[in-house]
């Protein structure tokens, strides 16, 4: 077969050597397995090399060679190649008369694989053999140290990123807060309320750190639980337990630097600036303590450590939506005398009266002024500006009253829903007056009882109604979720 000498010479060109020891028939059989996945041993090719007596080689051997050089099959090699002429017949002739000697190729085996013969009964010196341990332990212990090093390496935290300058604070990051060097604690969300894991703290205390997303929207920033999607009201009084509510109204927050990566919280609206501090009685808490003795207090300062990454669309959406029904208010009412009614199942009205409860027949006693202001009750900081005021005003010949509609209780930090009207008399000291109105997809508003920045004494609750006996007749009364069912009807003569 005159052109397997061709099919031997494609091959050498294509490893790039002419094979003339075992080990290089071994490189070129390695090579053909790994482009092909079919095995050839470097004994058959040694074999067809000439470099050892045998047979005929296979069918399957030349195909394989082929395959190895691209072409479909060895026939496929052979009609892709010139007719051979004479000199390549004698040389290929020759190599099959002279095949390398046998003896030869034993040589080379030898040679290759066995670079110094042992003598049966060698053995090492005891001195060798100590060495050769000694070296051993000092390889081992150098591994070992190196290992540990490396591991130790690989295995420590990342060092804590603060966020160094007010600039840097992003929407799209997750942060833990600190109070400066760590000395009252870290802030985390217990249930509804704002935690530290200050140990010496008696109230407030939670026992590890919540991630925050800090949110610059519309000129305020606004703190928002990432584990569970709320914003933060840290509330603006001593005793009152700073909540976490999905309602960010009232959660707008300055941040000031005060010292180098470390910053001050301070409410937006308060008239006097108040700030959150941290404490060993109260953990959390809002006063204007810290706007004295800011430099003095490291439990008045905060640090905001960077800790992953923050997706704020949804967060964003929910500020957004909340000035959508705000505004929409905004727009539709104008100032002057309302009827105010809610509707049952049945589309009958329910009139909301000056004495807090609610009647099918509308009366004198059924009209109310709604004046917008934007000024502040007692100091109280703000819950949104502008606001309304809804009073009932006696008419002319009578008494001239102004009853305004308040939250229940003023005085009581616990309100237990079910009198059935709205309070229209204010107790004690805090006499509010402004409310928030948001209008909601149903044509229908929702009415914040106060504009008071605070959920204490029940500020934050919303007026609504009841069916309390199952009669199919509403009564009024109060929800701490945005309701959703007030009408009003503007009378224009």
């Amino acid at each position: 077969m005159i052109e397997c000498n061709a099919l031997c010479k494609a091959v050498e060109k294509e490893v790039g050597m002419k094979p003339t020891a075992p080990s290089h028939f071994k490189k070129i059989a390695e090579q053909i397995e790994e482009r092909t996945k079919e095995h050839i041993s470097y004994s058959t090719l040694m074999r067809l090399w000439g470099a050892m007596k045998g047979v005929e080689p296979r069918r399957v051997t030349l195909d394989i060679l082929a395959h190895f050089l691209g072409y479909m099959s060895y026939d496929d090699f052979v009609a892709h190649q010139p007719v051979a002429d004479e000199t390549e017949r004698s040389e290929r002739s020759a190599s099959l008369q002279n095949p390398v000697a046998p003896e030869a190729i034993e040589s080379q085996i030898t040679s290759e694989t066995i670079e110094a013969p042992i003598t049966p009964n060698a053995s090492p010196s005891k001195s060798s053999w100590m060495k050769q341990v000694a070296w051993a332990a000092v390889a081992a212990v150098v591994v070992l140290v190196g290992g540990v090093f490396l591991y130790k390496l690989l295995s420590a935290p990342p060092a804590p990123v603060y966020v160094t300058d007010l600039s840097q604070l992003s929407n799209t990051k997750q942060y833990i807060i600190h109070t400066r060097h760590d000395m009252r604690g870290l802030l985390g969300v217990l249930g509804r309320h704002l935690g530290t894991t200050f140990t010496s703290a008696q109230q407030n205390r939670c026992e590890a750190a919540s991630p925050f997303a800090i949110l610059f929207y519309e000129g305020s920033y606004y703190l928002f639980s990432v584990e569970d999607s709320r914003f933060i009201n840290v509330g603006v009084h001593e005793d009152d337990a700073p909540l976490a509510k999905g309602d960010p109204n009232d959660c707008s927050l300055d941040i000031h630097q005060e010292a180098d990566s470390c910053f001050v919280i301070d409410f937006k609206n308060c008239t006097t600036v108040c700030s959150l501090n941290i404490n060993s009685v109260y953990g959390p808490f809002v006063t204007d303590y810290g706007t004295i003795n800011r430099m003095f207090d490291d439990g008045n300062l905060f640090m905001f450590e960077e800790v992953g990454d923050f997706d704020p669309t949804e967060a964003i959406r929910m500020l957004q939506d909340r000035d959508q029904e705000y505004k929409a208010a905004l727009k539709t009412i104008t100032e002057g005398r309302y009827r105010i009614h809610a509707e049952d199942s049945q589309v009958r009205r329910f009139y909301l009266r000056a004495d807090g409860y609610l009647t099918e027949t509308p009366t004198d006693s059924c009209i109310f002024t709604i004046q917008q202001t934007d000024s502040t009750t007692h100091g109280d900081p703000k819950y949104r500006v502008p606001a309304w005021r809804i009073f009932y005003e006696a008419g002319e010949g009578a008494d001239v009253r102004n009853i305004t509609f308040e939250c229940p209780h003023l005085d009581n930090e616990a309100y237990v829903p079910g009198y059935g009207r709205l309070c229209t008399v204010a107790l004690g000291n805090h006499v509010v007056q402004e409310k928030v109105l948001f209008l909601g997809d149903n044509g229908c508003y929702a009415i914040r009882s106060t504009n008071l920045a605070t959920e204490a004494w029940g500020c934050g609750l919303y007026w609504a109604v009841y069916d309390f006996n199952s009669d199919g007749r509403l009564q009024a009364d109060y929800n701490a979720e945005k309701a959703y069912v007030w009408k009003l009807e503007k009378i224009t003569d």
